[in-house]
């Protein structure tokens, strides 16, 4: 969503927002900001609680309690989804003093601004996005990678806690999907890179019959105790891919809902892979889109690689190669709600050779880079695909902001391709347009090169947010030359504003967060964009990966249907997980 307002004296308010983030940002024309203007003080009210508090920026010159003073922009966490707010700004210039206050608040969050201060600042009201109702449906993570301090910090108990505030029911999300499409007996189909994450693998347990697909390369898969429960449940139509295909395989995670007639209705697809690391370690996402065209394109997908059942764990290559999103983009247009939004989808060719010279096609992707006009922005594992990277250099170079986070540097990715591509345009990358205020926006933290552990793995871009022509590229591998050639991946291109601003106010979560650990460390290092550690992360990074449950326990009394078996079992899941994705069913008992 995107809002606007004006205040006194040419103030300007705008927001864009996601799930449970809102990018705010203000500013002020360019006489008043001669008048020696120090900053600004932001007062944000929940509208139906009724209760409100500064946001506090510590680290500016001139904060204090009574009068905190933020530069252009703040980046709000923690909202409810669908959920309406309020946000209050005075301009702070030198000799005007702290906004008188009231006192301590009832909240105990701090001291409230009086309702003569109120009734003079510029004031937005803005609403965060919602799943209700919509066929389209995201769900993000927090990650322990991508927190700006460890989840103990935030109030969280115990090591479930901690599993529970870092996973932001992302695991809850999948897993009621899953539930949604093994439901009546249904066979849902599910490619998976890695199996082991406990909440999902209960879900995926309690379906009776379903085809599922996993990477016998993935570490994570190895002593999975979902993987080896599954086995002995000789019921289930399971399989693990071979060795003798190709040492490359899936990355992606999709799981395919079928209708009463048994043709494919939704589909979810997921940065994440199934395992604990994917859910609660990395920045991730899930999509579900309820669309019977783009579901039929990935089951045709995944019946490809299930391959022949008189040949267990071979592709068929011929059918994957001869698909019609293998061959090039297939455009459909999915119905959410009252809006038709545009989707383009293609796979990747998959080759199964590293001399392979053609690839999935990132020519449309950088002509739709070519033709942005507000901001480019992303968040990628790795990014060295030549074309992608020219035209973000090429749109940095005509003014457009264009600046994301790429996780892991190799030797092909080139250098203005990384953090800032160029960071003379930060000050246009927000909902306000800036004039003299320029000069308080941060500068760009340079890039760092860890360890081989993925961190950031959202694997998405994003084109001018908060305008109808927005457009959301998500893809389940990064936009390098492996991943196009060798690797089994798709692209998706979609063309709304709600997609568009959720992924965005999650880009901009990111970018805070590692800038905030760029900026905390002493020597101002670029290593410090990976502090704090969490408690567990040696368990990744270290020779050796012991088991996950070792370092993310979930408690059996907690787990749904726990102590039941079968029906009972089944049922217990089913409850907890299946109001998640109600909006759903319509889609399913639309298909007889």
């Amino acid at each position: 969503m995107h809002a606007s307002a004006h205040g006194q004296g040419g103030l300007r308010l705008a927001a864009i927002t996601g799930l449970d983030t809102a990018v705010v940002a203000w500013d002020v024309p360019e006489p008043a900001s001669r008048g020696g203007l120090q900053g600004f003080t932001a007062f944000l009210v929940d509208s139906q609680k009724g209760k409100g508090w500064f946001l506090k920026n510590h680290r500016d010159n001139g904060s204090s309690h009574r009068c905190p003073i933020q530069r252009f922009r703040w980046t709000i966490y923690g909202l409810r989804p669908g959920a309406g707010y309020t946000l209050y700004v005075w301009p702070v210039f030198e000799g005007t003093g702290p906004v008188p206050i009231e006192g301590p608040s009832s909240d105990r969050r701090g001291p409230m601004p009086t309702e003569a201060s109120l009734a003079r600042a510029g004031r937005l009201e803005f609403r965060t996005e919602t799943n209700d109702q919509r066929l389209i449906q995201i769900q993000t993570n927090r990650g322990t990678y991508a927190m700006p301090s460890p989840p103990r910090l935030a109030g969280n108990e115990g090591e479930e806690g901690e599993r529970r505030f870092l996973g932001r029911g992302l695991e809850e999300f999948i897993a009621g999907f899953v539930v949604f499409a093994g439901s009546d007996d249904r066979e849902p189909s599910i490619l998976a890179h890695a199996v082991d994450e406990p909440v999902i693998g209960e879900a995926i347990s309690s379906i009776k019959h379903m085809r599922l697909l996993v990477d016998e390369h993935a570490p994570a898969n190895d002593g999975s105790d979902v993987l080896k429960q599954m086995r002995k449940v000789r019921r289930k139509a399971f399989q693990v891919r071979t060795k003798q295909d190709t040492t490359y395989f899936s990355t992606q995670n999709a799981v395919i809902a079928r209708g009463e007639s048994g043709n494919p209705v939704a589909v979810l697809i997921s940065s994440a892979d199934f395992s604990a690391e994917g859910i609660y370690a990395q920045a991730n996402h899930a999509m579900v889109i309820a669309d019977p065209g783009v579901a039929a394109a990935f089951q045709e997908r995944f019946d490809a690689l299930w391959g022949p059942d008189d040949a267990p764990g071979v592709s068929d290559r011929k059918a994957v190669k001869a698909s019609a999103a293998s061959k090039g983009f297939i455009e459909l247009d999915v119905q959410d709600g009252d809006e038709t939004v545009p989707v383009a989808l293609t796979f990747a060719p998959h080759t199964w050779s590293p001399r392979a010279k053609s690839g999935m096609d990132f020519n449309r992707v950088a002509a739709m880079i070519g033709e942005a006009r507000h901001g480019v922005f992303f968040a990628q594992s790795l990014l060295d695909d030549v074309v992608i990277s020219k035209a973000l250099k090429d749109a940095a170079g005509r003014g457009v902001p264009v600046y994301g986070l790429i996780d892991r540097v190799n030797d092909s990715t080139d250098p203005d391709t990384i953090g800032f591509v160029s960071p003379a345009t930060i000050d246009r990358t927000d909902a306000a347009t800036l004039t003299e205020t320029a000069a308080l926006a941060p500068e760009g933290f340079p890039a760092w090169s860890g360890t081989p552990e993925v961190r950031v793995h959202h694997q998405v871009m994003v084109i001018d947010p908060g305008t109808p022509e927005a457009v959301t590229i998500s893809s389940s591998g990064a936009f390098t030359a492996a991943a196009s050639k060798l690797d089994d991946n798709h692209l998706l291109i979609i063309r709304n504003q709600r997609v568009a601003d959720i992924f965005f106010a999650e880009i901009i979560r990111l970018y805070d967060t590692y800038r905030y650990r760029y900026l905390i460390g002493p020597d101002g290092g670029a290593h410090n964009a990976r502090r704090p550690k969490p408690w567990w992360q040696h368990a990744y990074e270290g020779p050796g990966i012991p088991a996950r449950e070792q370092f993310l326990p979930l408690a059996k009394e907690q787990r749904p249907g726990a102590g039941l078996s079968g029906r009972e079992r089944r049922a217990a899941i089913r409850k907890k997980y299946t109001v998640m994705v109600a909006g759903l069913a319509a889609a399913a008992t639309a298909d007889k």
